[in-house]
């Protein structure tokens, strides 16, 4: 009786261990997915359309936020236990790709043609000739203005300098125009197309002469515009263009869903950013949120039906409820819609390089202090 207790205990024991082992291994349900992301404004979002997806698949979905500052090695450090599906930026994807952390969704998924999403989006995406995941929303800089009083829109800066009473009806504002000028989105457009990068290395060329025929440029529009660097913000910017105090804003895209609560007698266009003039063109800069699909997944085909199921099929909420612009064309396009997409399509897209982040800071400073009136040569020289 003895050895029978022993080699049932002995067969109970390699039953235990069989099973953690699948337990480990198995780590992803079958029947449940978990999503990671950092911003926690889009939680409501993500809660409404989970609770959605599974109640028209029955597969249970797990929305967490993420506040870990390390949040890309948090999930290479989970491993099998981490996230099925991660939200990131685009310009996150080298540091996606050096932790390995995305499957290769390049050939798993049929919506990811420009017949549903804008080529810029797409591009977000690739990397070393690959897509890596799903475009979500995106940001950028367009040109705002008031059509109640502008008639005509400026086919460049130099011409919207010149302001004319031929181009307005009854318009007694106090400003041309106003931007956020700490803000690199709002300011990069007035530069980017002359921005190069070293070949030997990451880094922008700043003795490049094209940028800084853009940079004396900048600093002289100020003459005109009278943008007091230390007073406007862009609380301001959209308050004065609401309040009908300036015929035109150049900035985010994120600033649509307020500008559609300016009330009844407000009414604004969007247009895309008209060239500097007829030797230098603008050039906005572009960021887009994705949807990653983990490769330490045990679910790879359900997480890949969710994130386009978020990306895609629910679209037309993205910019209901967040605010923002989804990466995925609306079903319902307008005239000023297809100028916020024909601008993203012609943005810079935001480097995919993790070294690129210091190198937007320290443009976003050169800019601010080149407007302020200091002598560009001596701004340039500190960052050679």
């Amino acid at each position: 009786m003895g050895r029978i207790d022993k080699k049932l205990g002995i067969a109970l024991g390699i039953v235990a261990v069989v099973i953690a082992v699948f337990v480990i291994v198995n780590v992803h349900s079958p029947n449940k997915l978990t999503l990671w992301y950092t911003n926690d404004k889009i939680t409501a979002f993500l809660n409404k359309v989970a609770t959605e997806y599974e109640a028209s698949t029955g597969v249970d979905i797990e929305c967490k936020l993420i506040t870990d500052a390390m949040y890309y090695e948090k999930i290479y450090k989970e491993g099998k236990k981490g996230p099925d599906i991660f939200i990131g930026r685009n310009s996150d994807l080298e540091k996606v790709f050096t932790y390995d952390l995305s499957k290769d969704i390049s050939n798993k998924t049929e919506i990811l043609n420009e017949n549903n999403y804008p080529k810029a989006a797409i591009e977000s995406v690739g990397y070393n000739e690959k897509i890596w995941g799903f475009p979500f929303t995106f940001e950028t800089a367009v040109l705002y203005y008031n059509d109640k009083y502008i008639t005509k829109v400026p086919s460049s800066i130099d011409e919207l300098k010149e302001f004319s009473s031929a181009d307005v009806v009854d318009y007694d504002g106090d400003n041309i125009i106003e931007f956020d000028v700490s803000s690199l989105l709002s300011t990069y457009p007035f530069v980017g197309d002359s921005l190069t990068y070293y070949d030997e290395e990451l880094g922008l060329d700043y003795e490049n002469s094209e940028f800084l025929a853009a940079l004396s440029y900048y600093q002289n529009m100020n003459e005109t515009f009278l943008i007091d660097a230390d007073k406007i913000s862009e609380s301001v910017v959209i308050s004065d263009f609401i309040g009908e105090n300036t015929a035109y804003i150049l900035g985010s895209t994120n600033y649509i869903s307020r500008l559609n609560k300016g009330g009844e007698d407000f009414s604004y266009k969007i247009s895309e950013i008209p060239k500097i003039n007829d030797d230098m063109d603008s050039k906005p800069l572009s960021v887009t949120s994705a949807l990653f699909i983990n490769k330490q997944s045990g679910n790879v085909a359900k997480a890949i039906d969710f994130a386009e199921y978020i990306s895609f099929d629910k679209k037309n909420e993205i910019f209901e409820m967040l605010g923002v612009m989804p990466a995925a064309y609306p079903d319902k396009e307008n005239e000023d819609l297809m100028a916020v997409y024909e601008q993203y399509n012609n943005s810079r897209i935001i480097s995919k390089e993790v070294e690129n982040s210091e190198i937007l800071s320290e443009l976003e400073i050169i800019l601010r202090r080149v407007w302020s009136g200091e002598n560009i040569s001596d701004v340039i020289k500190e960052y050679e």
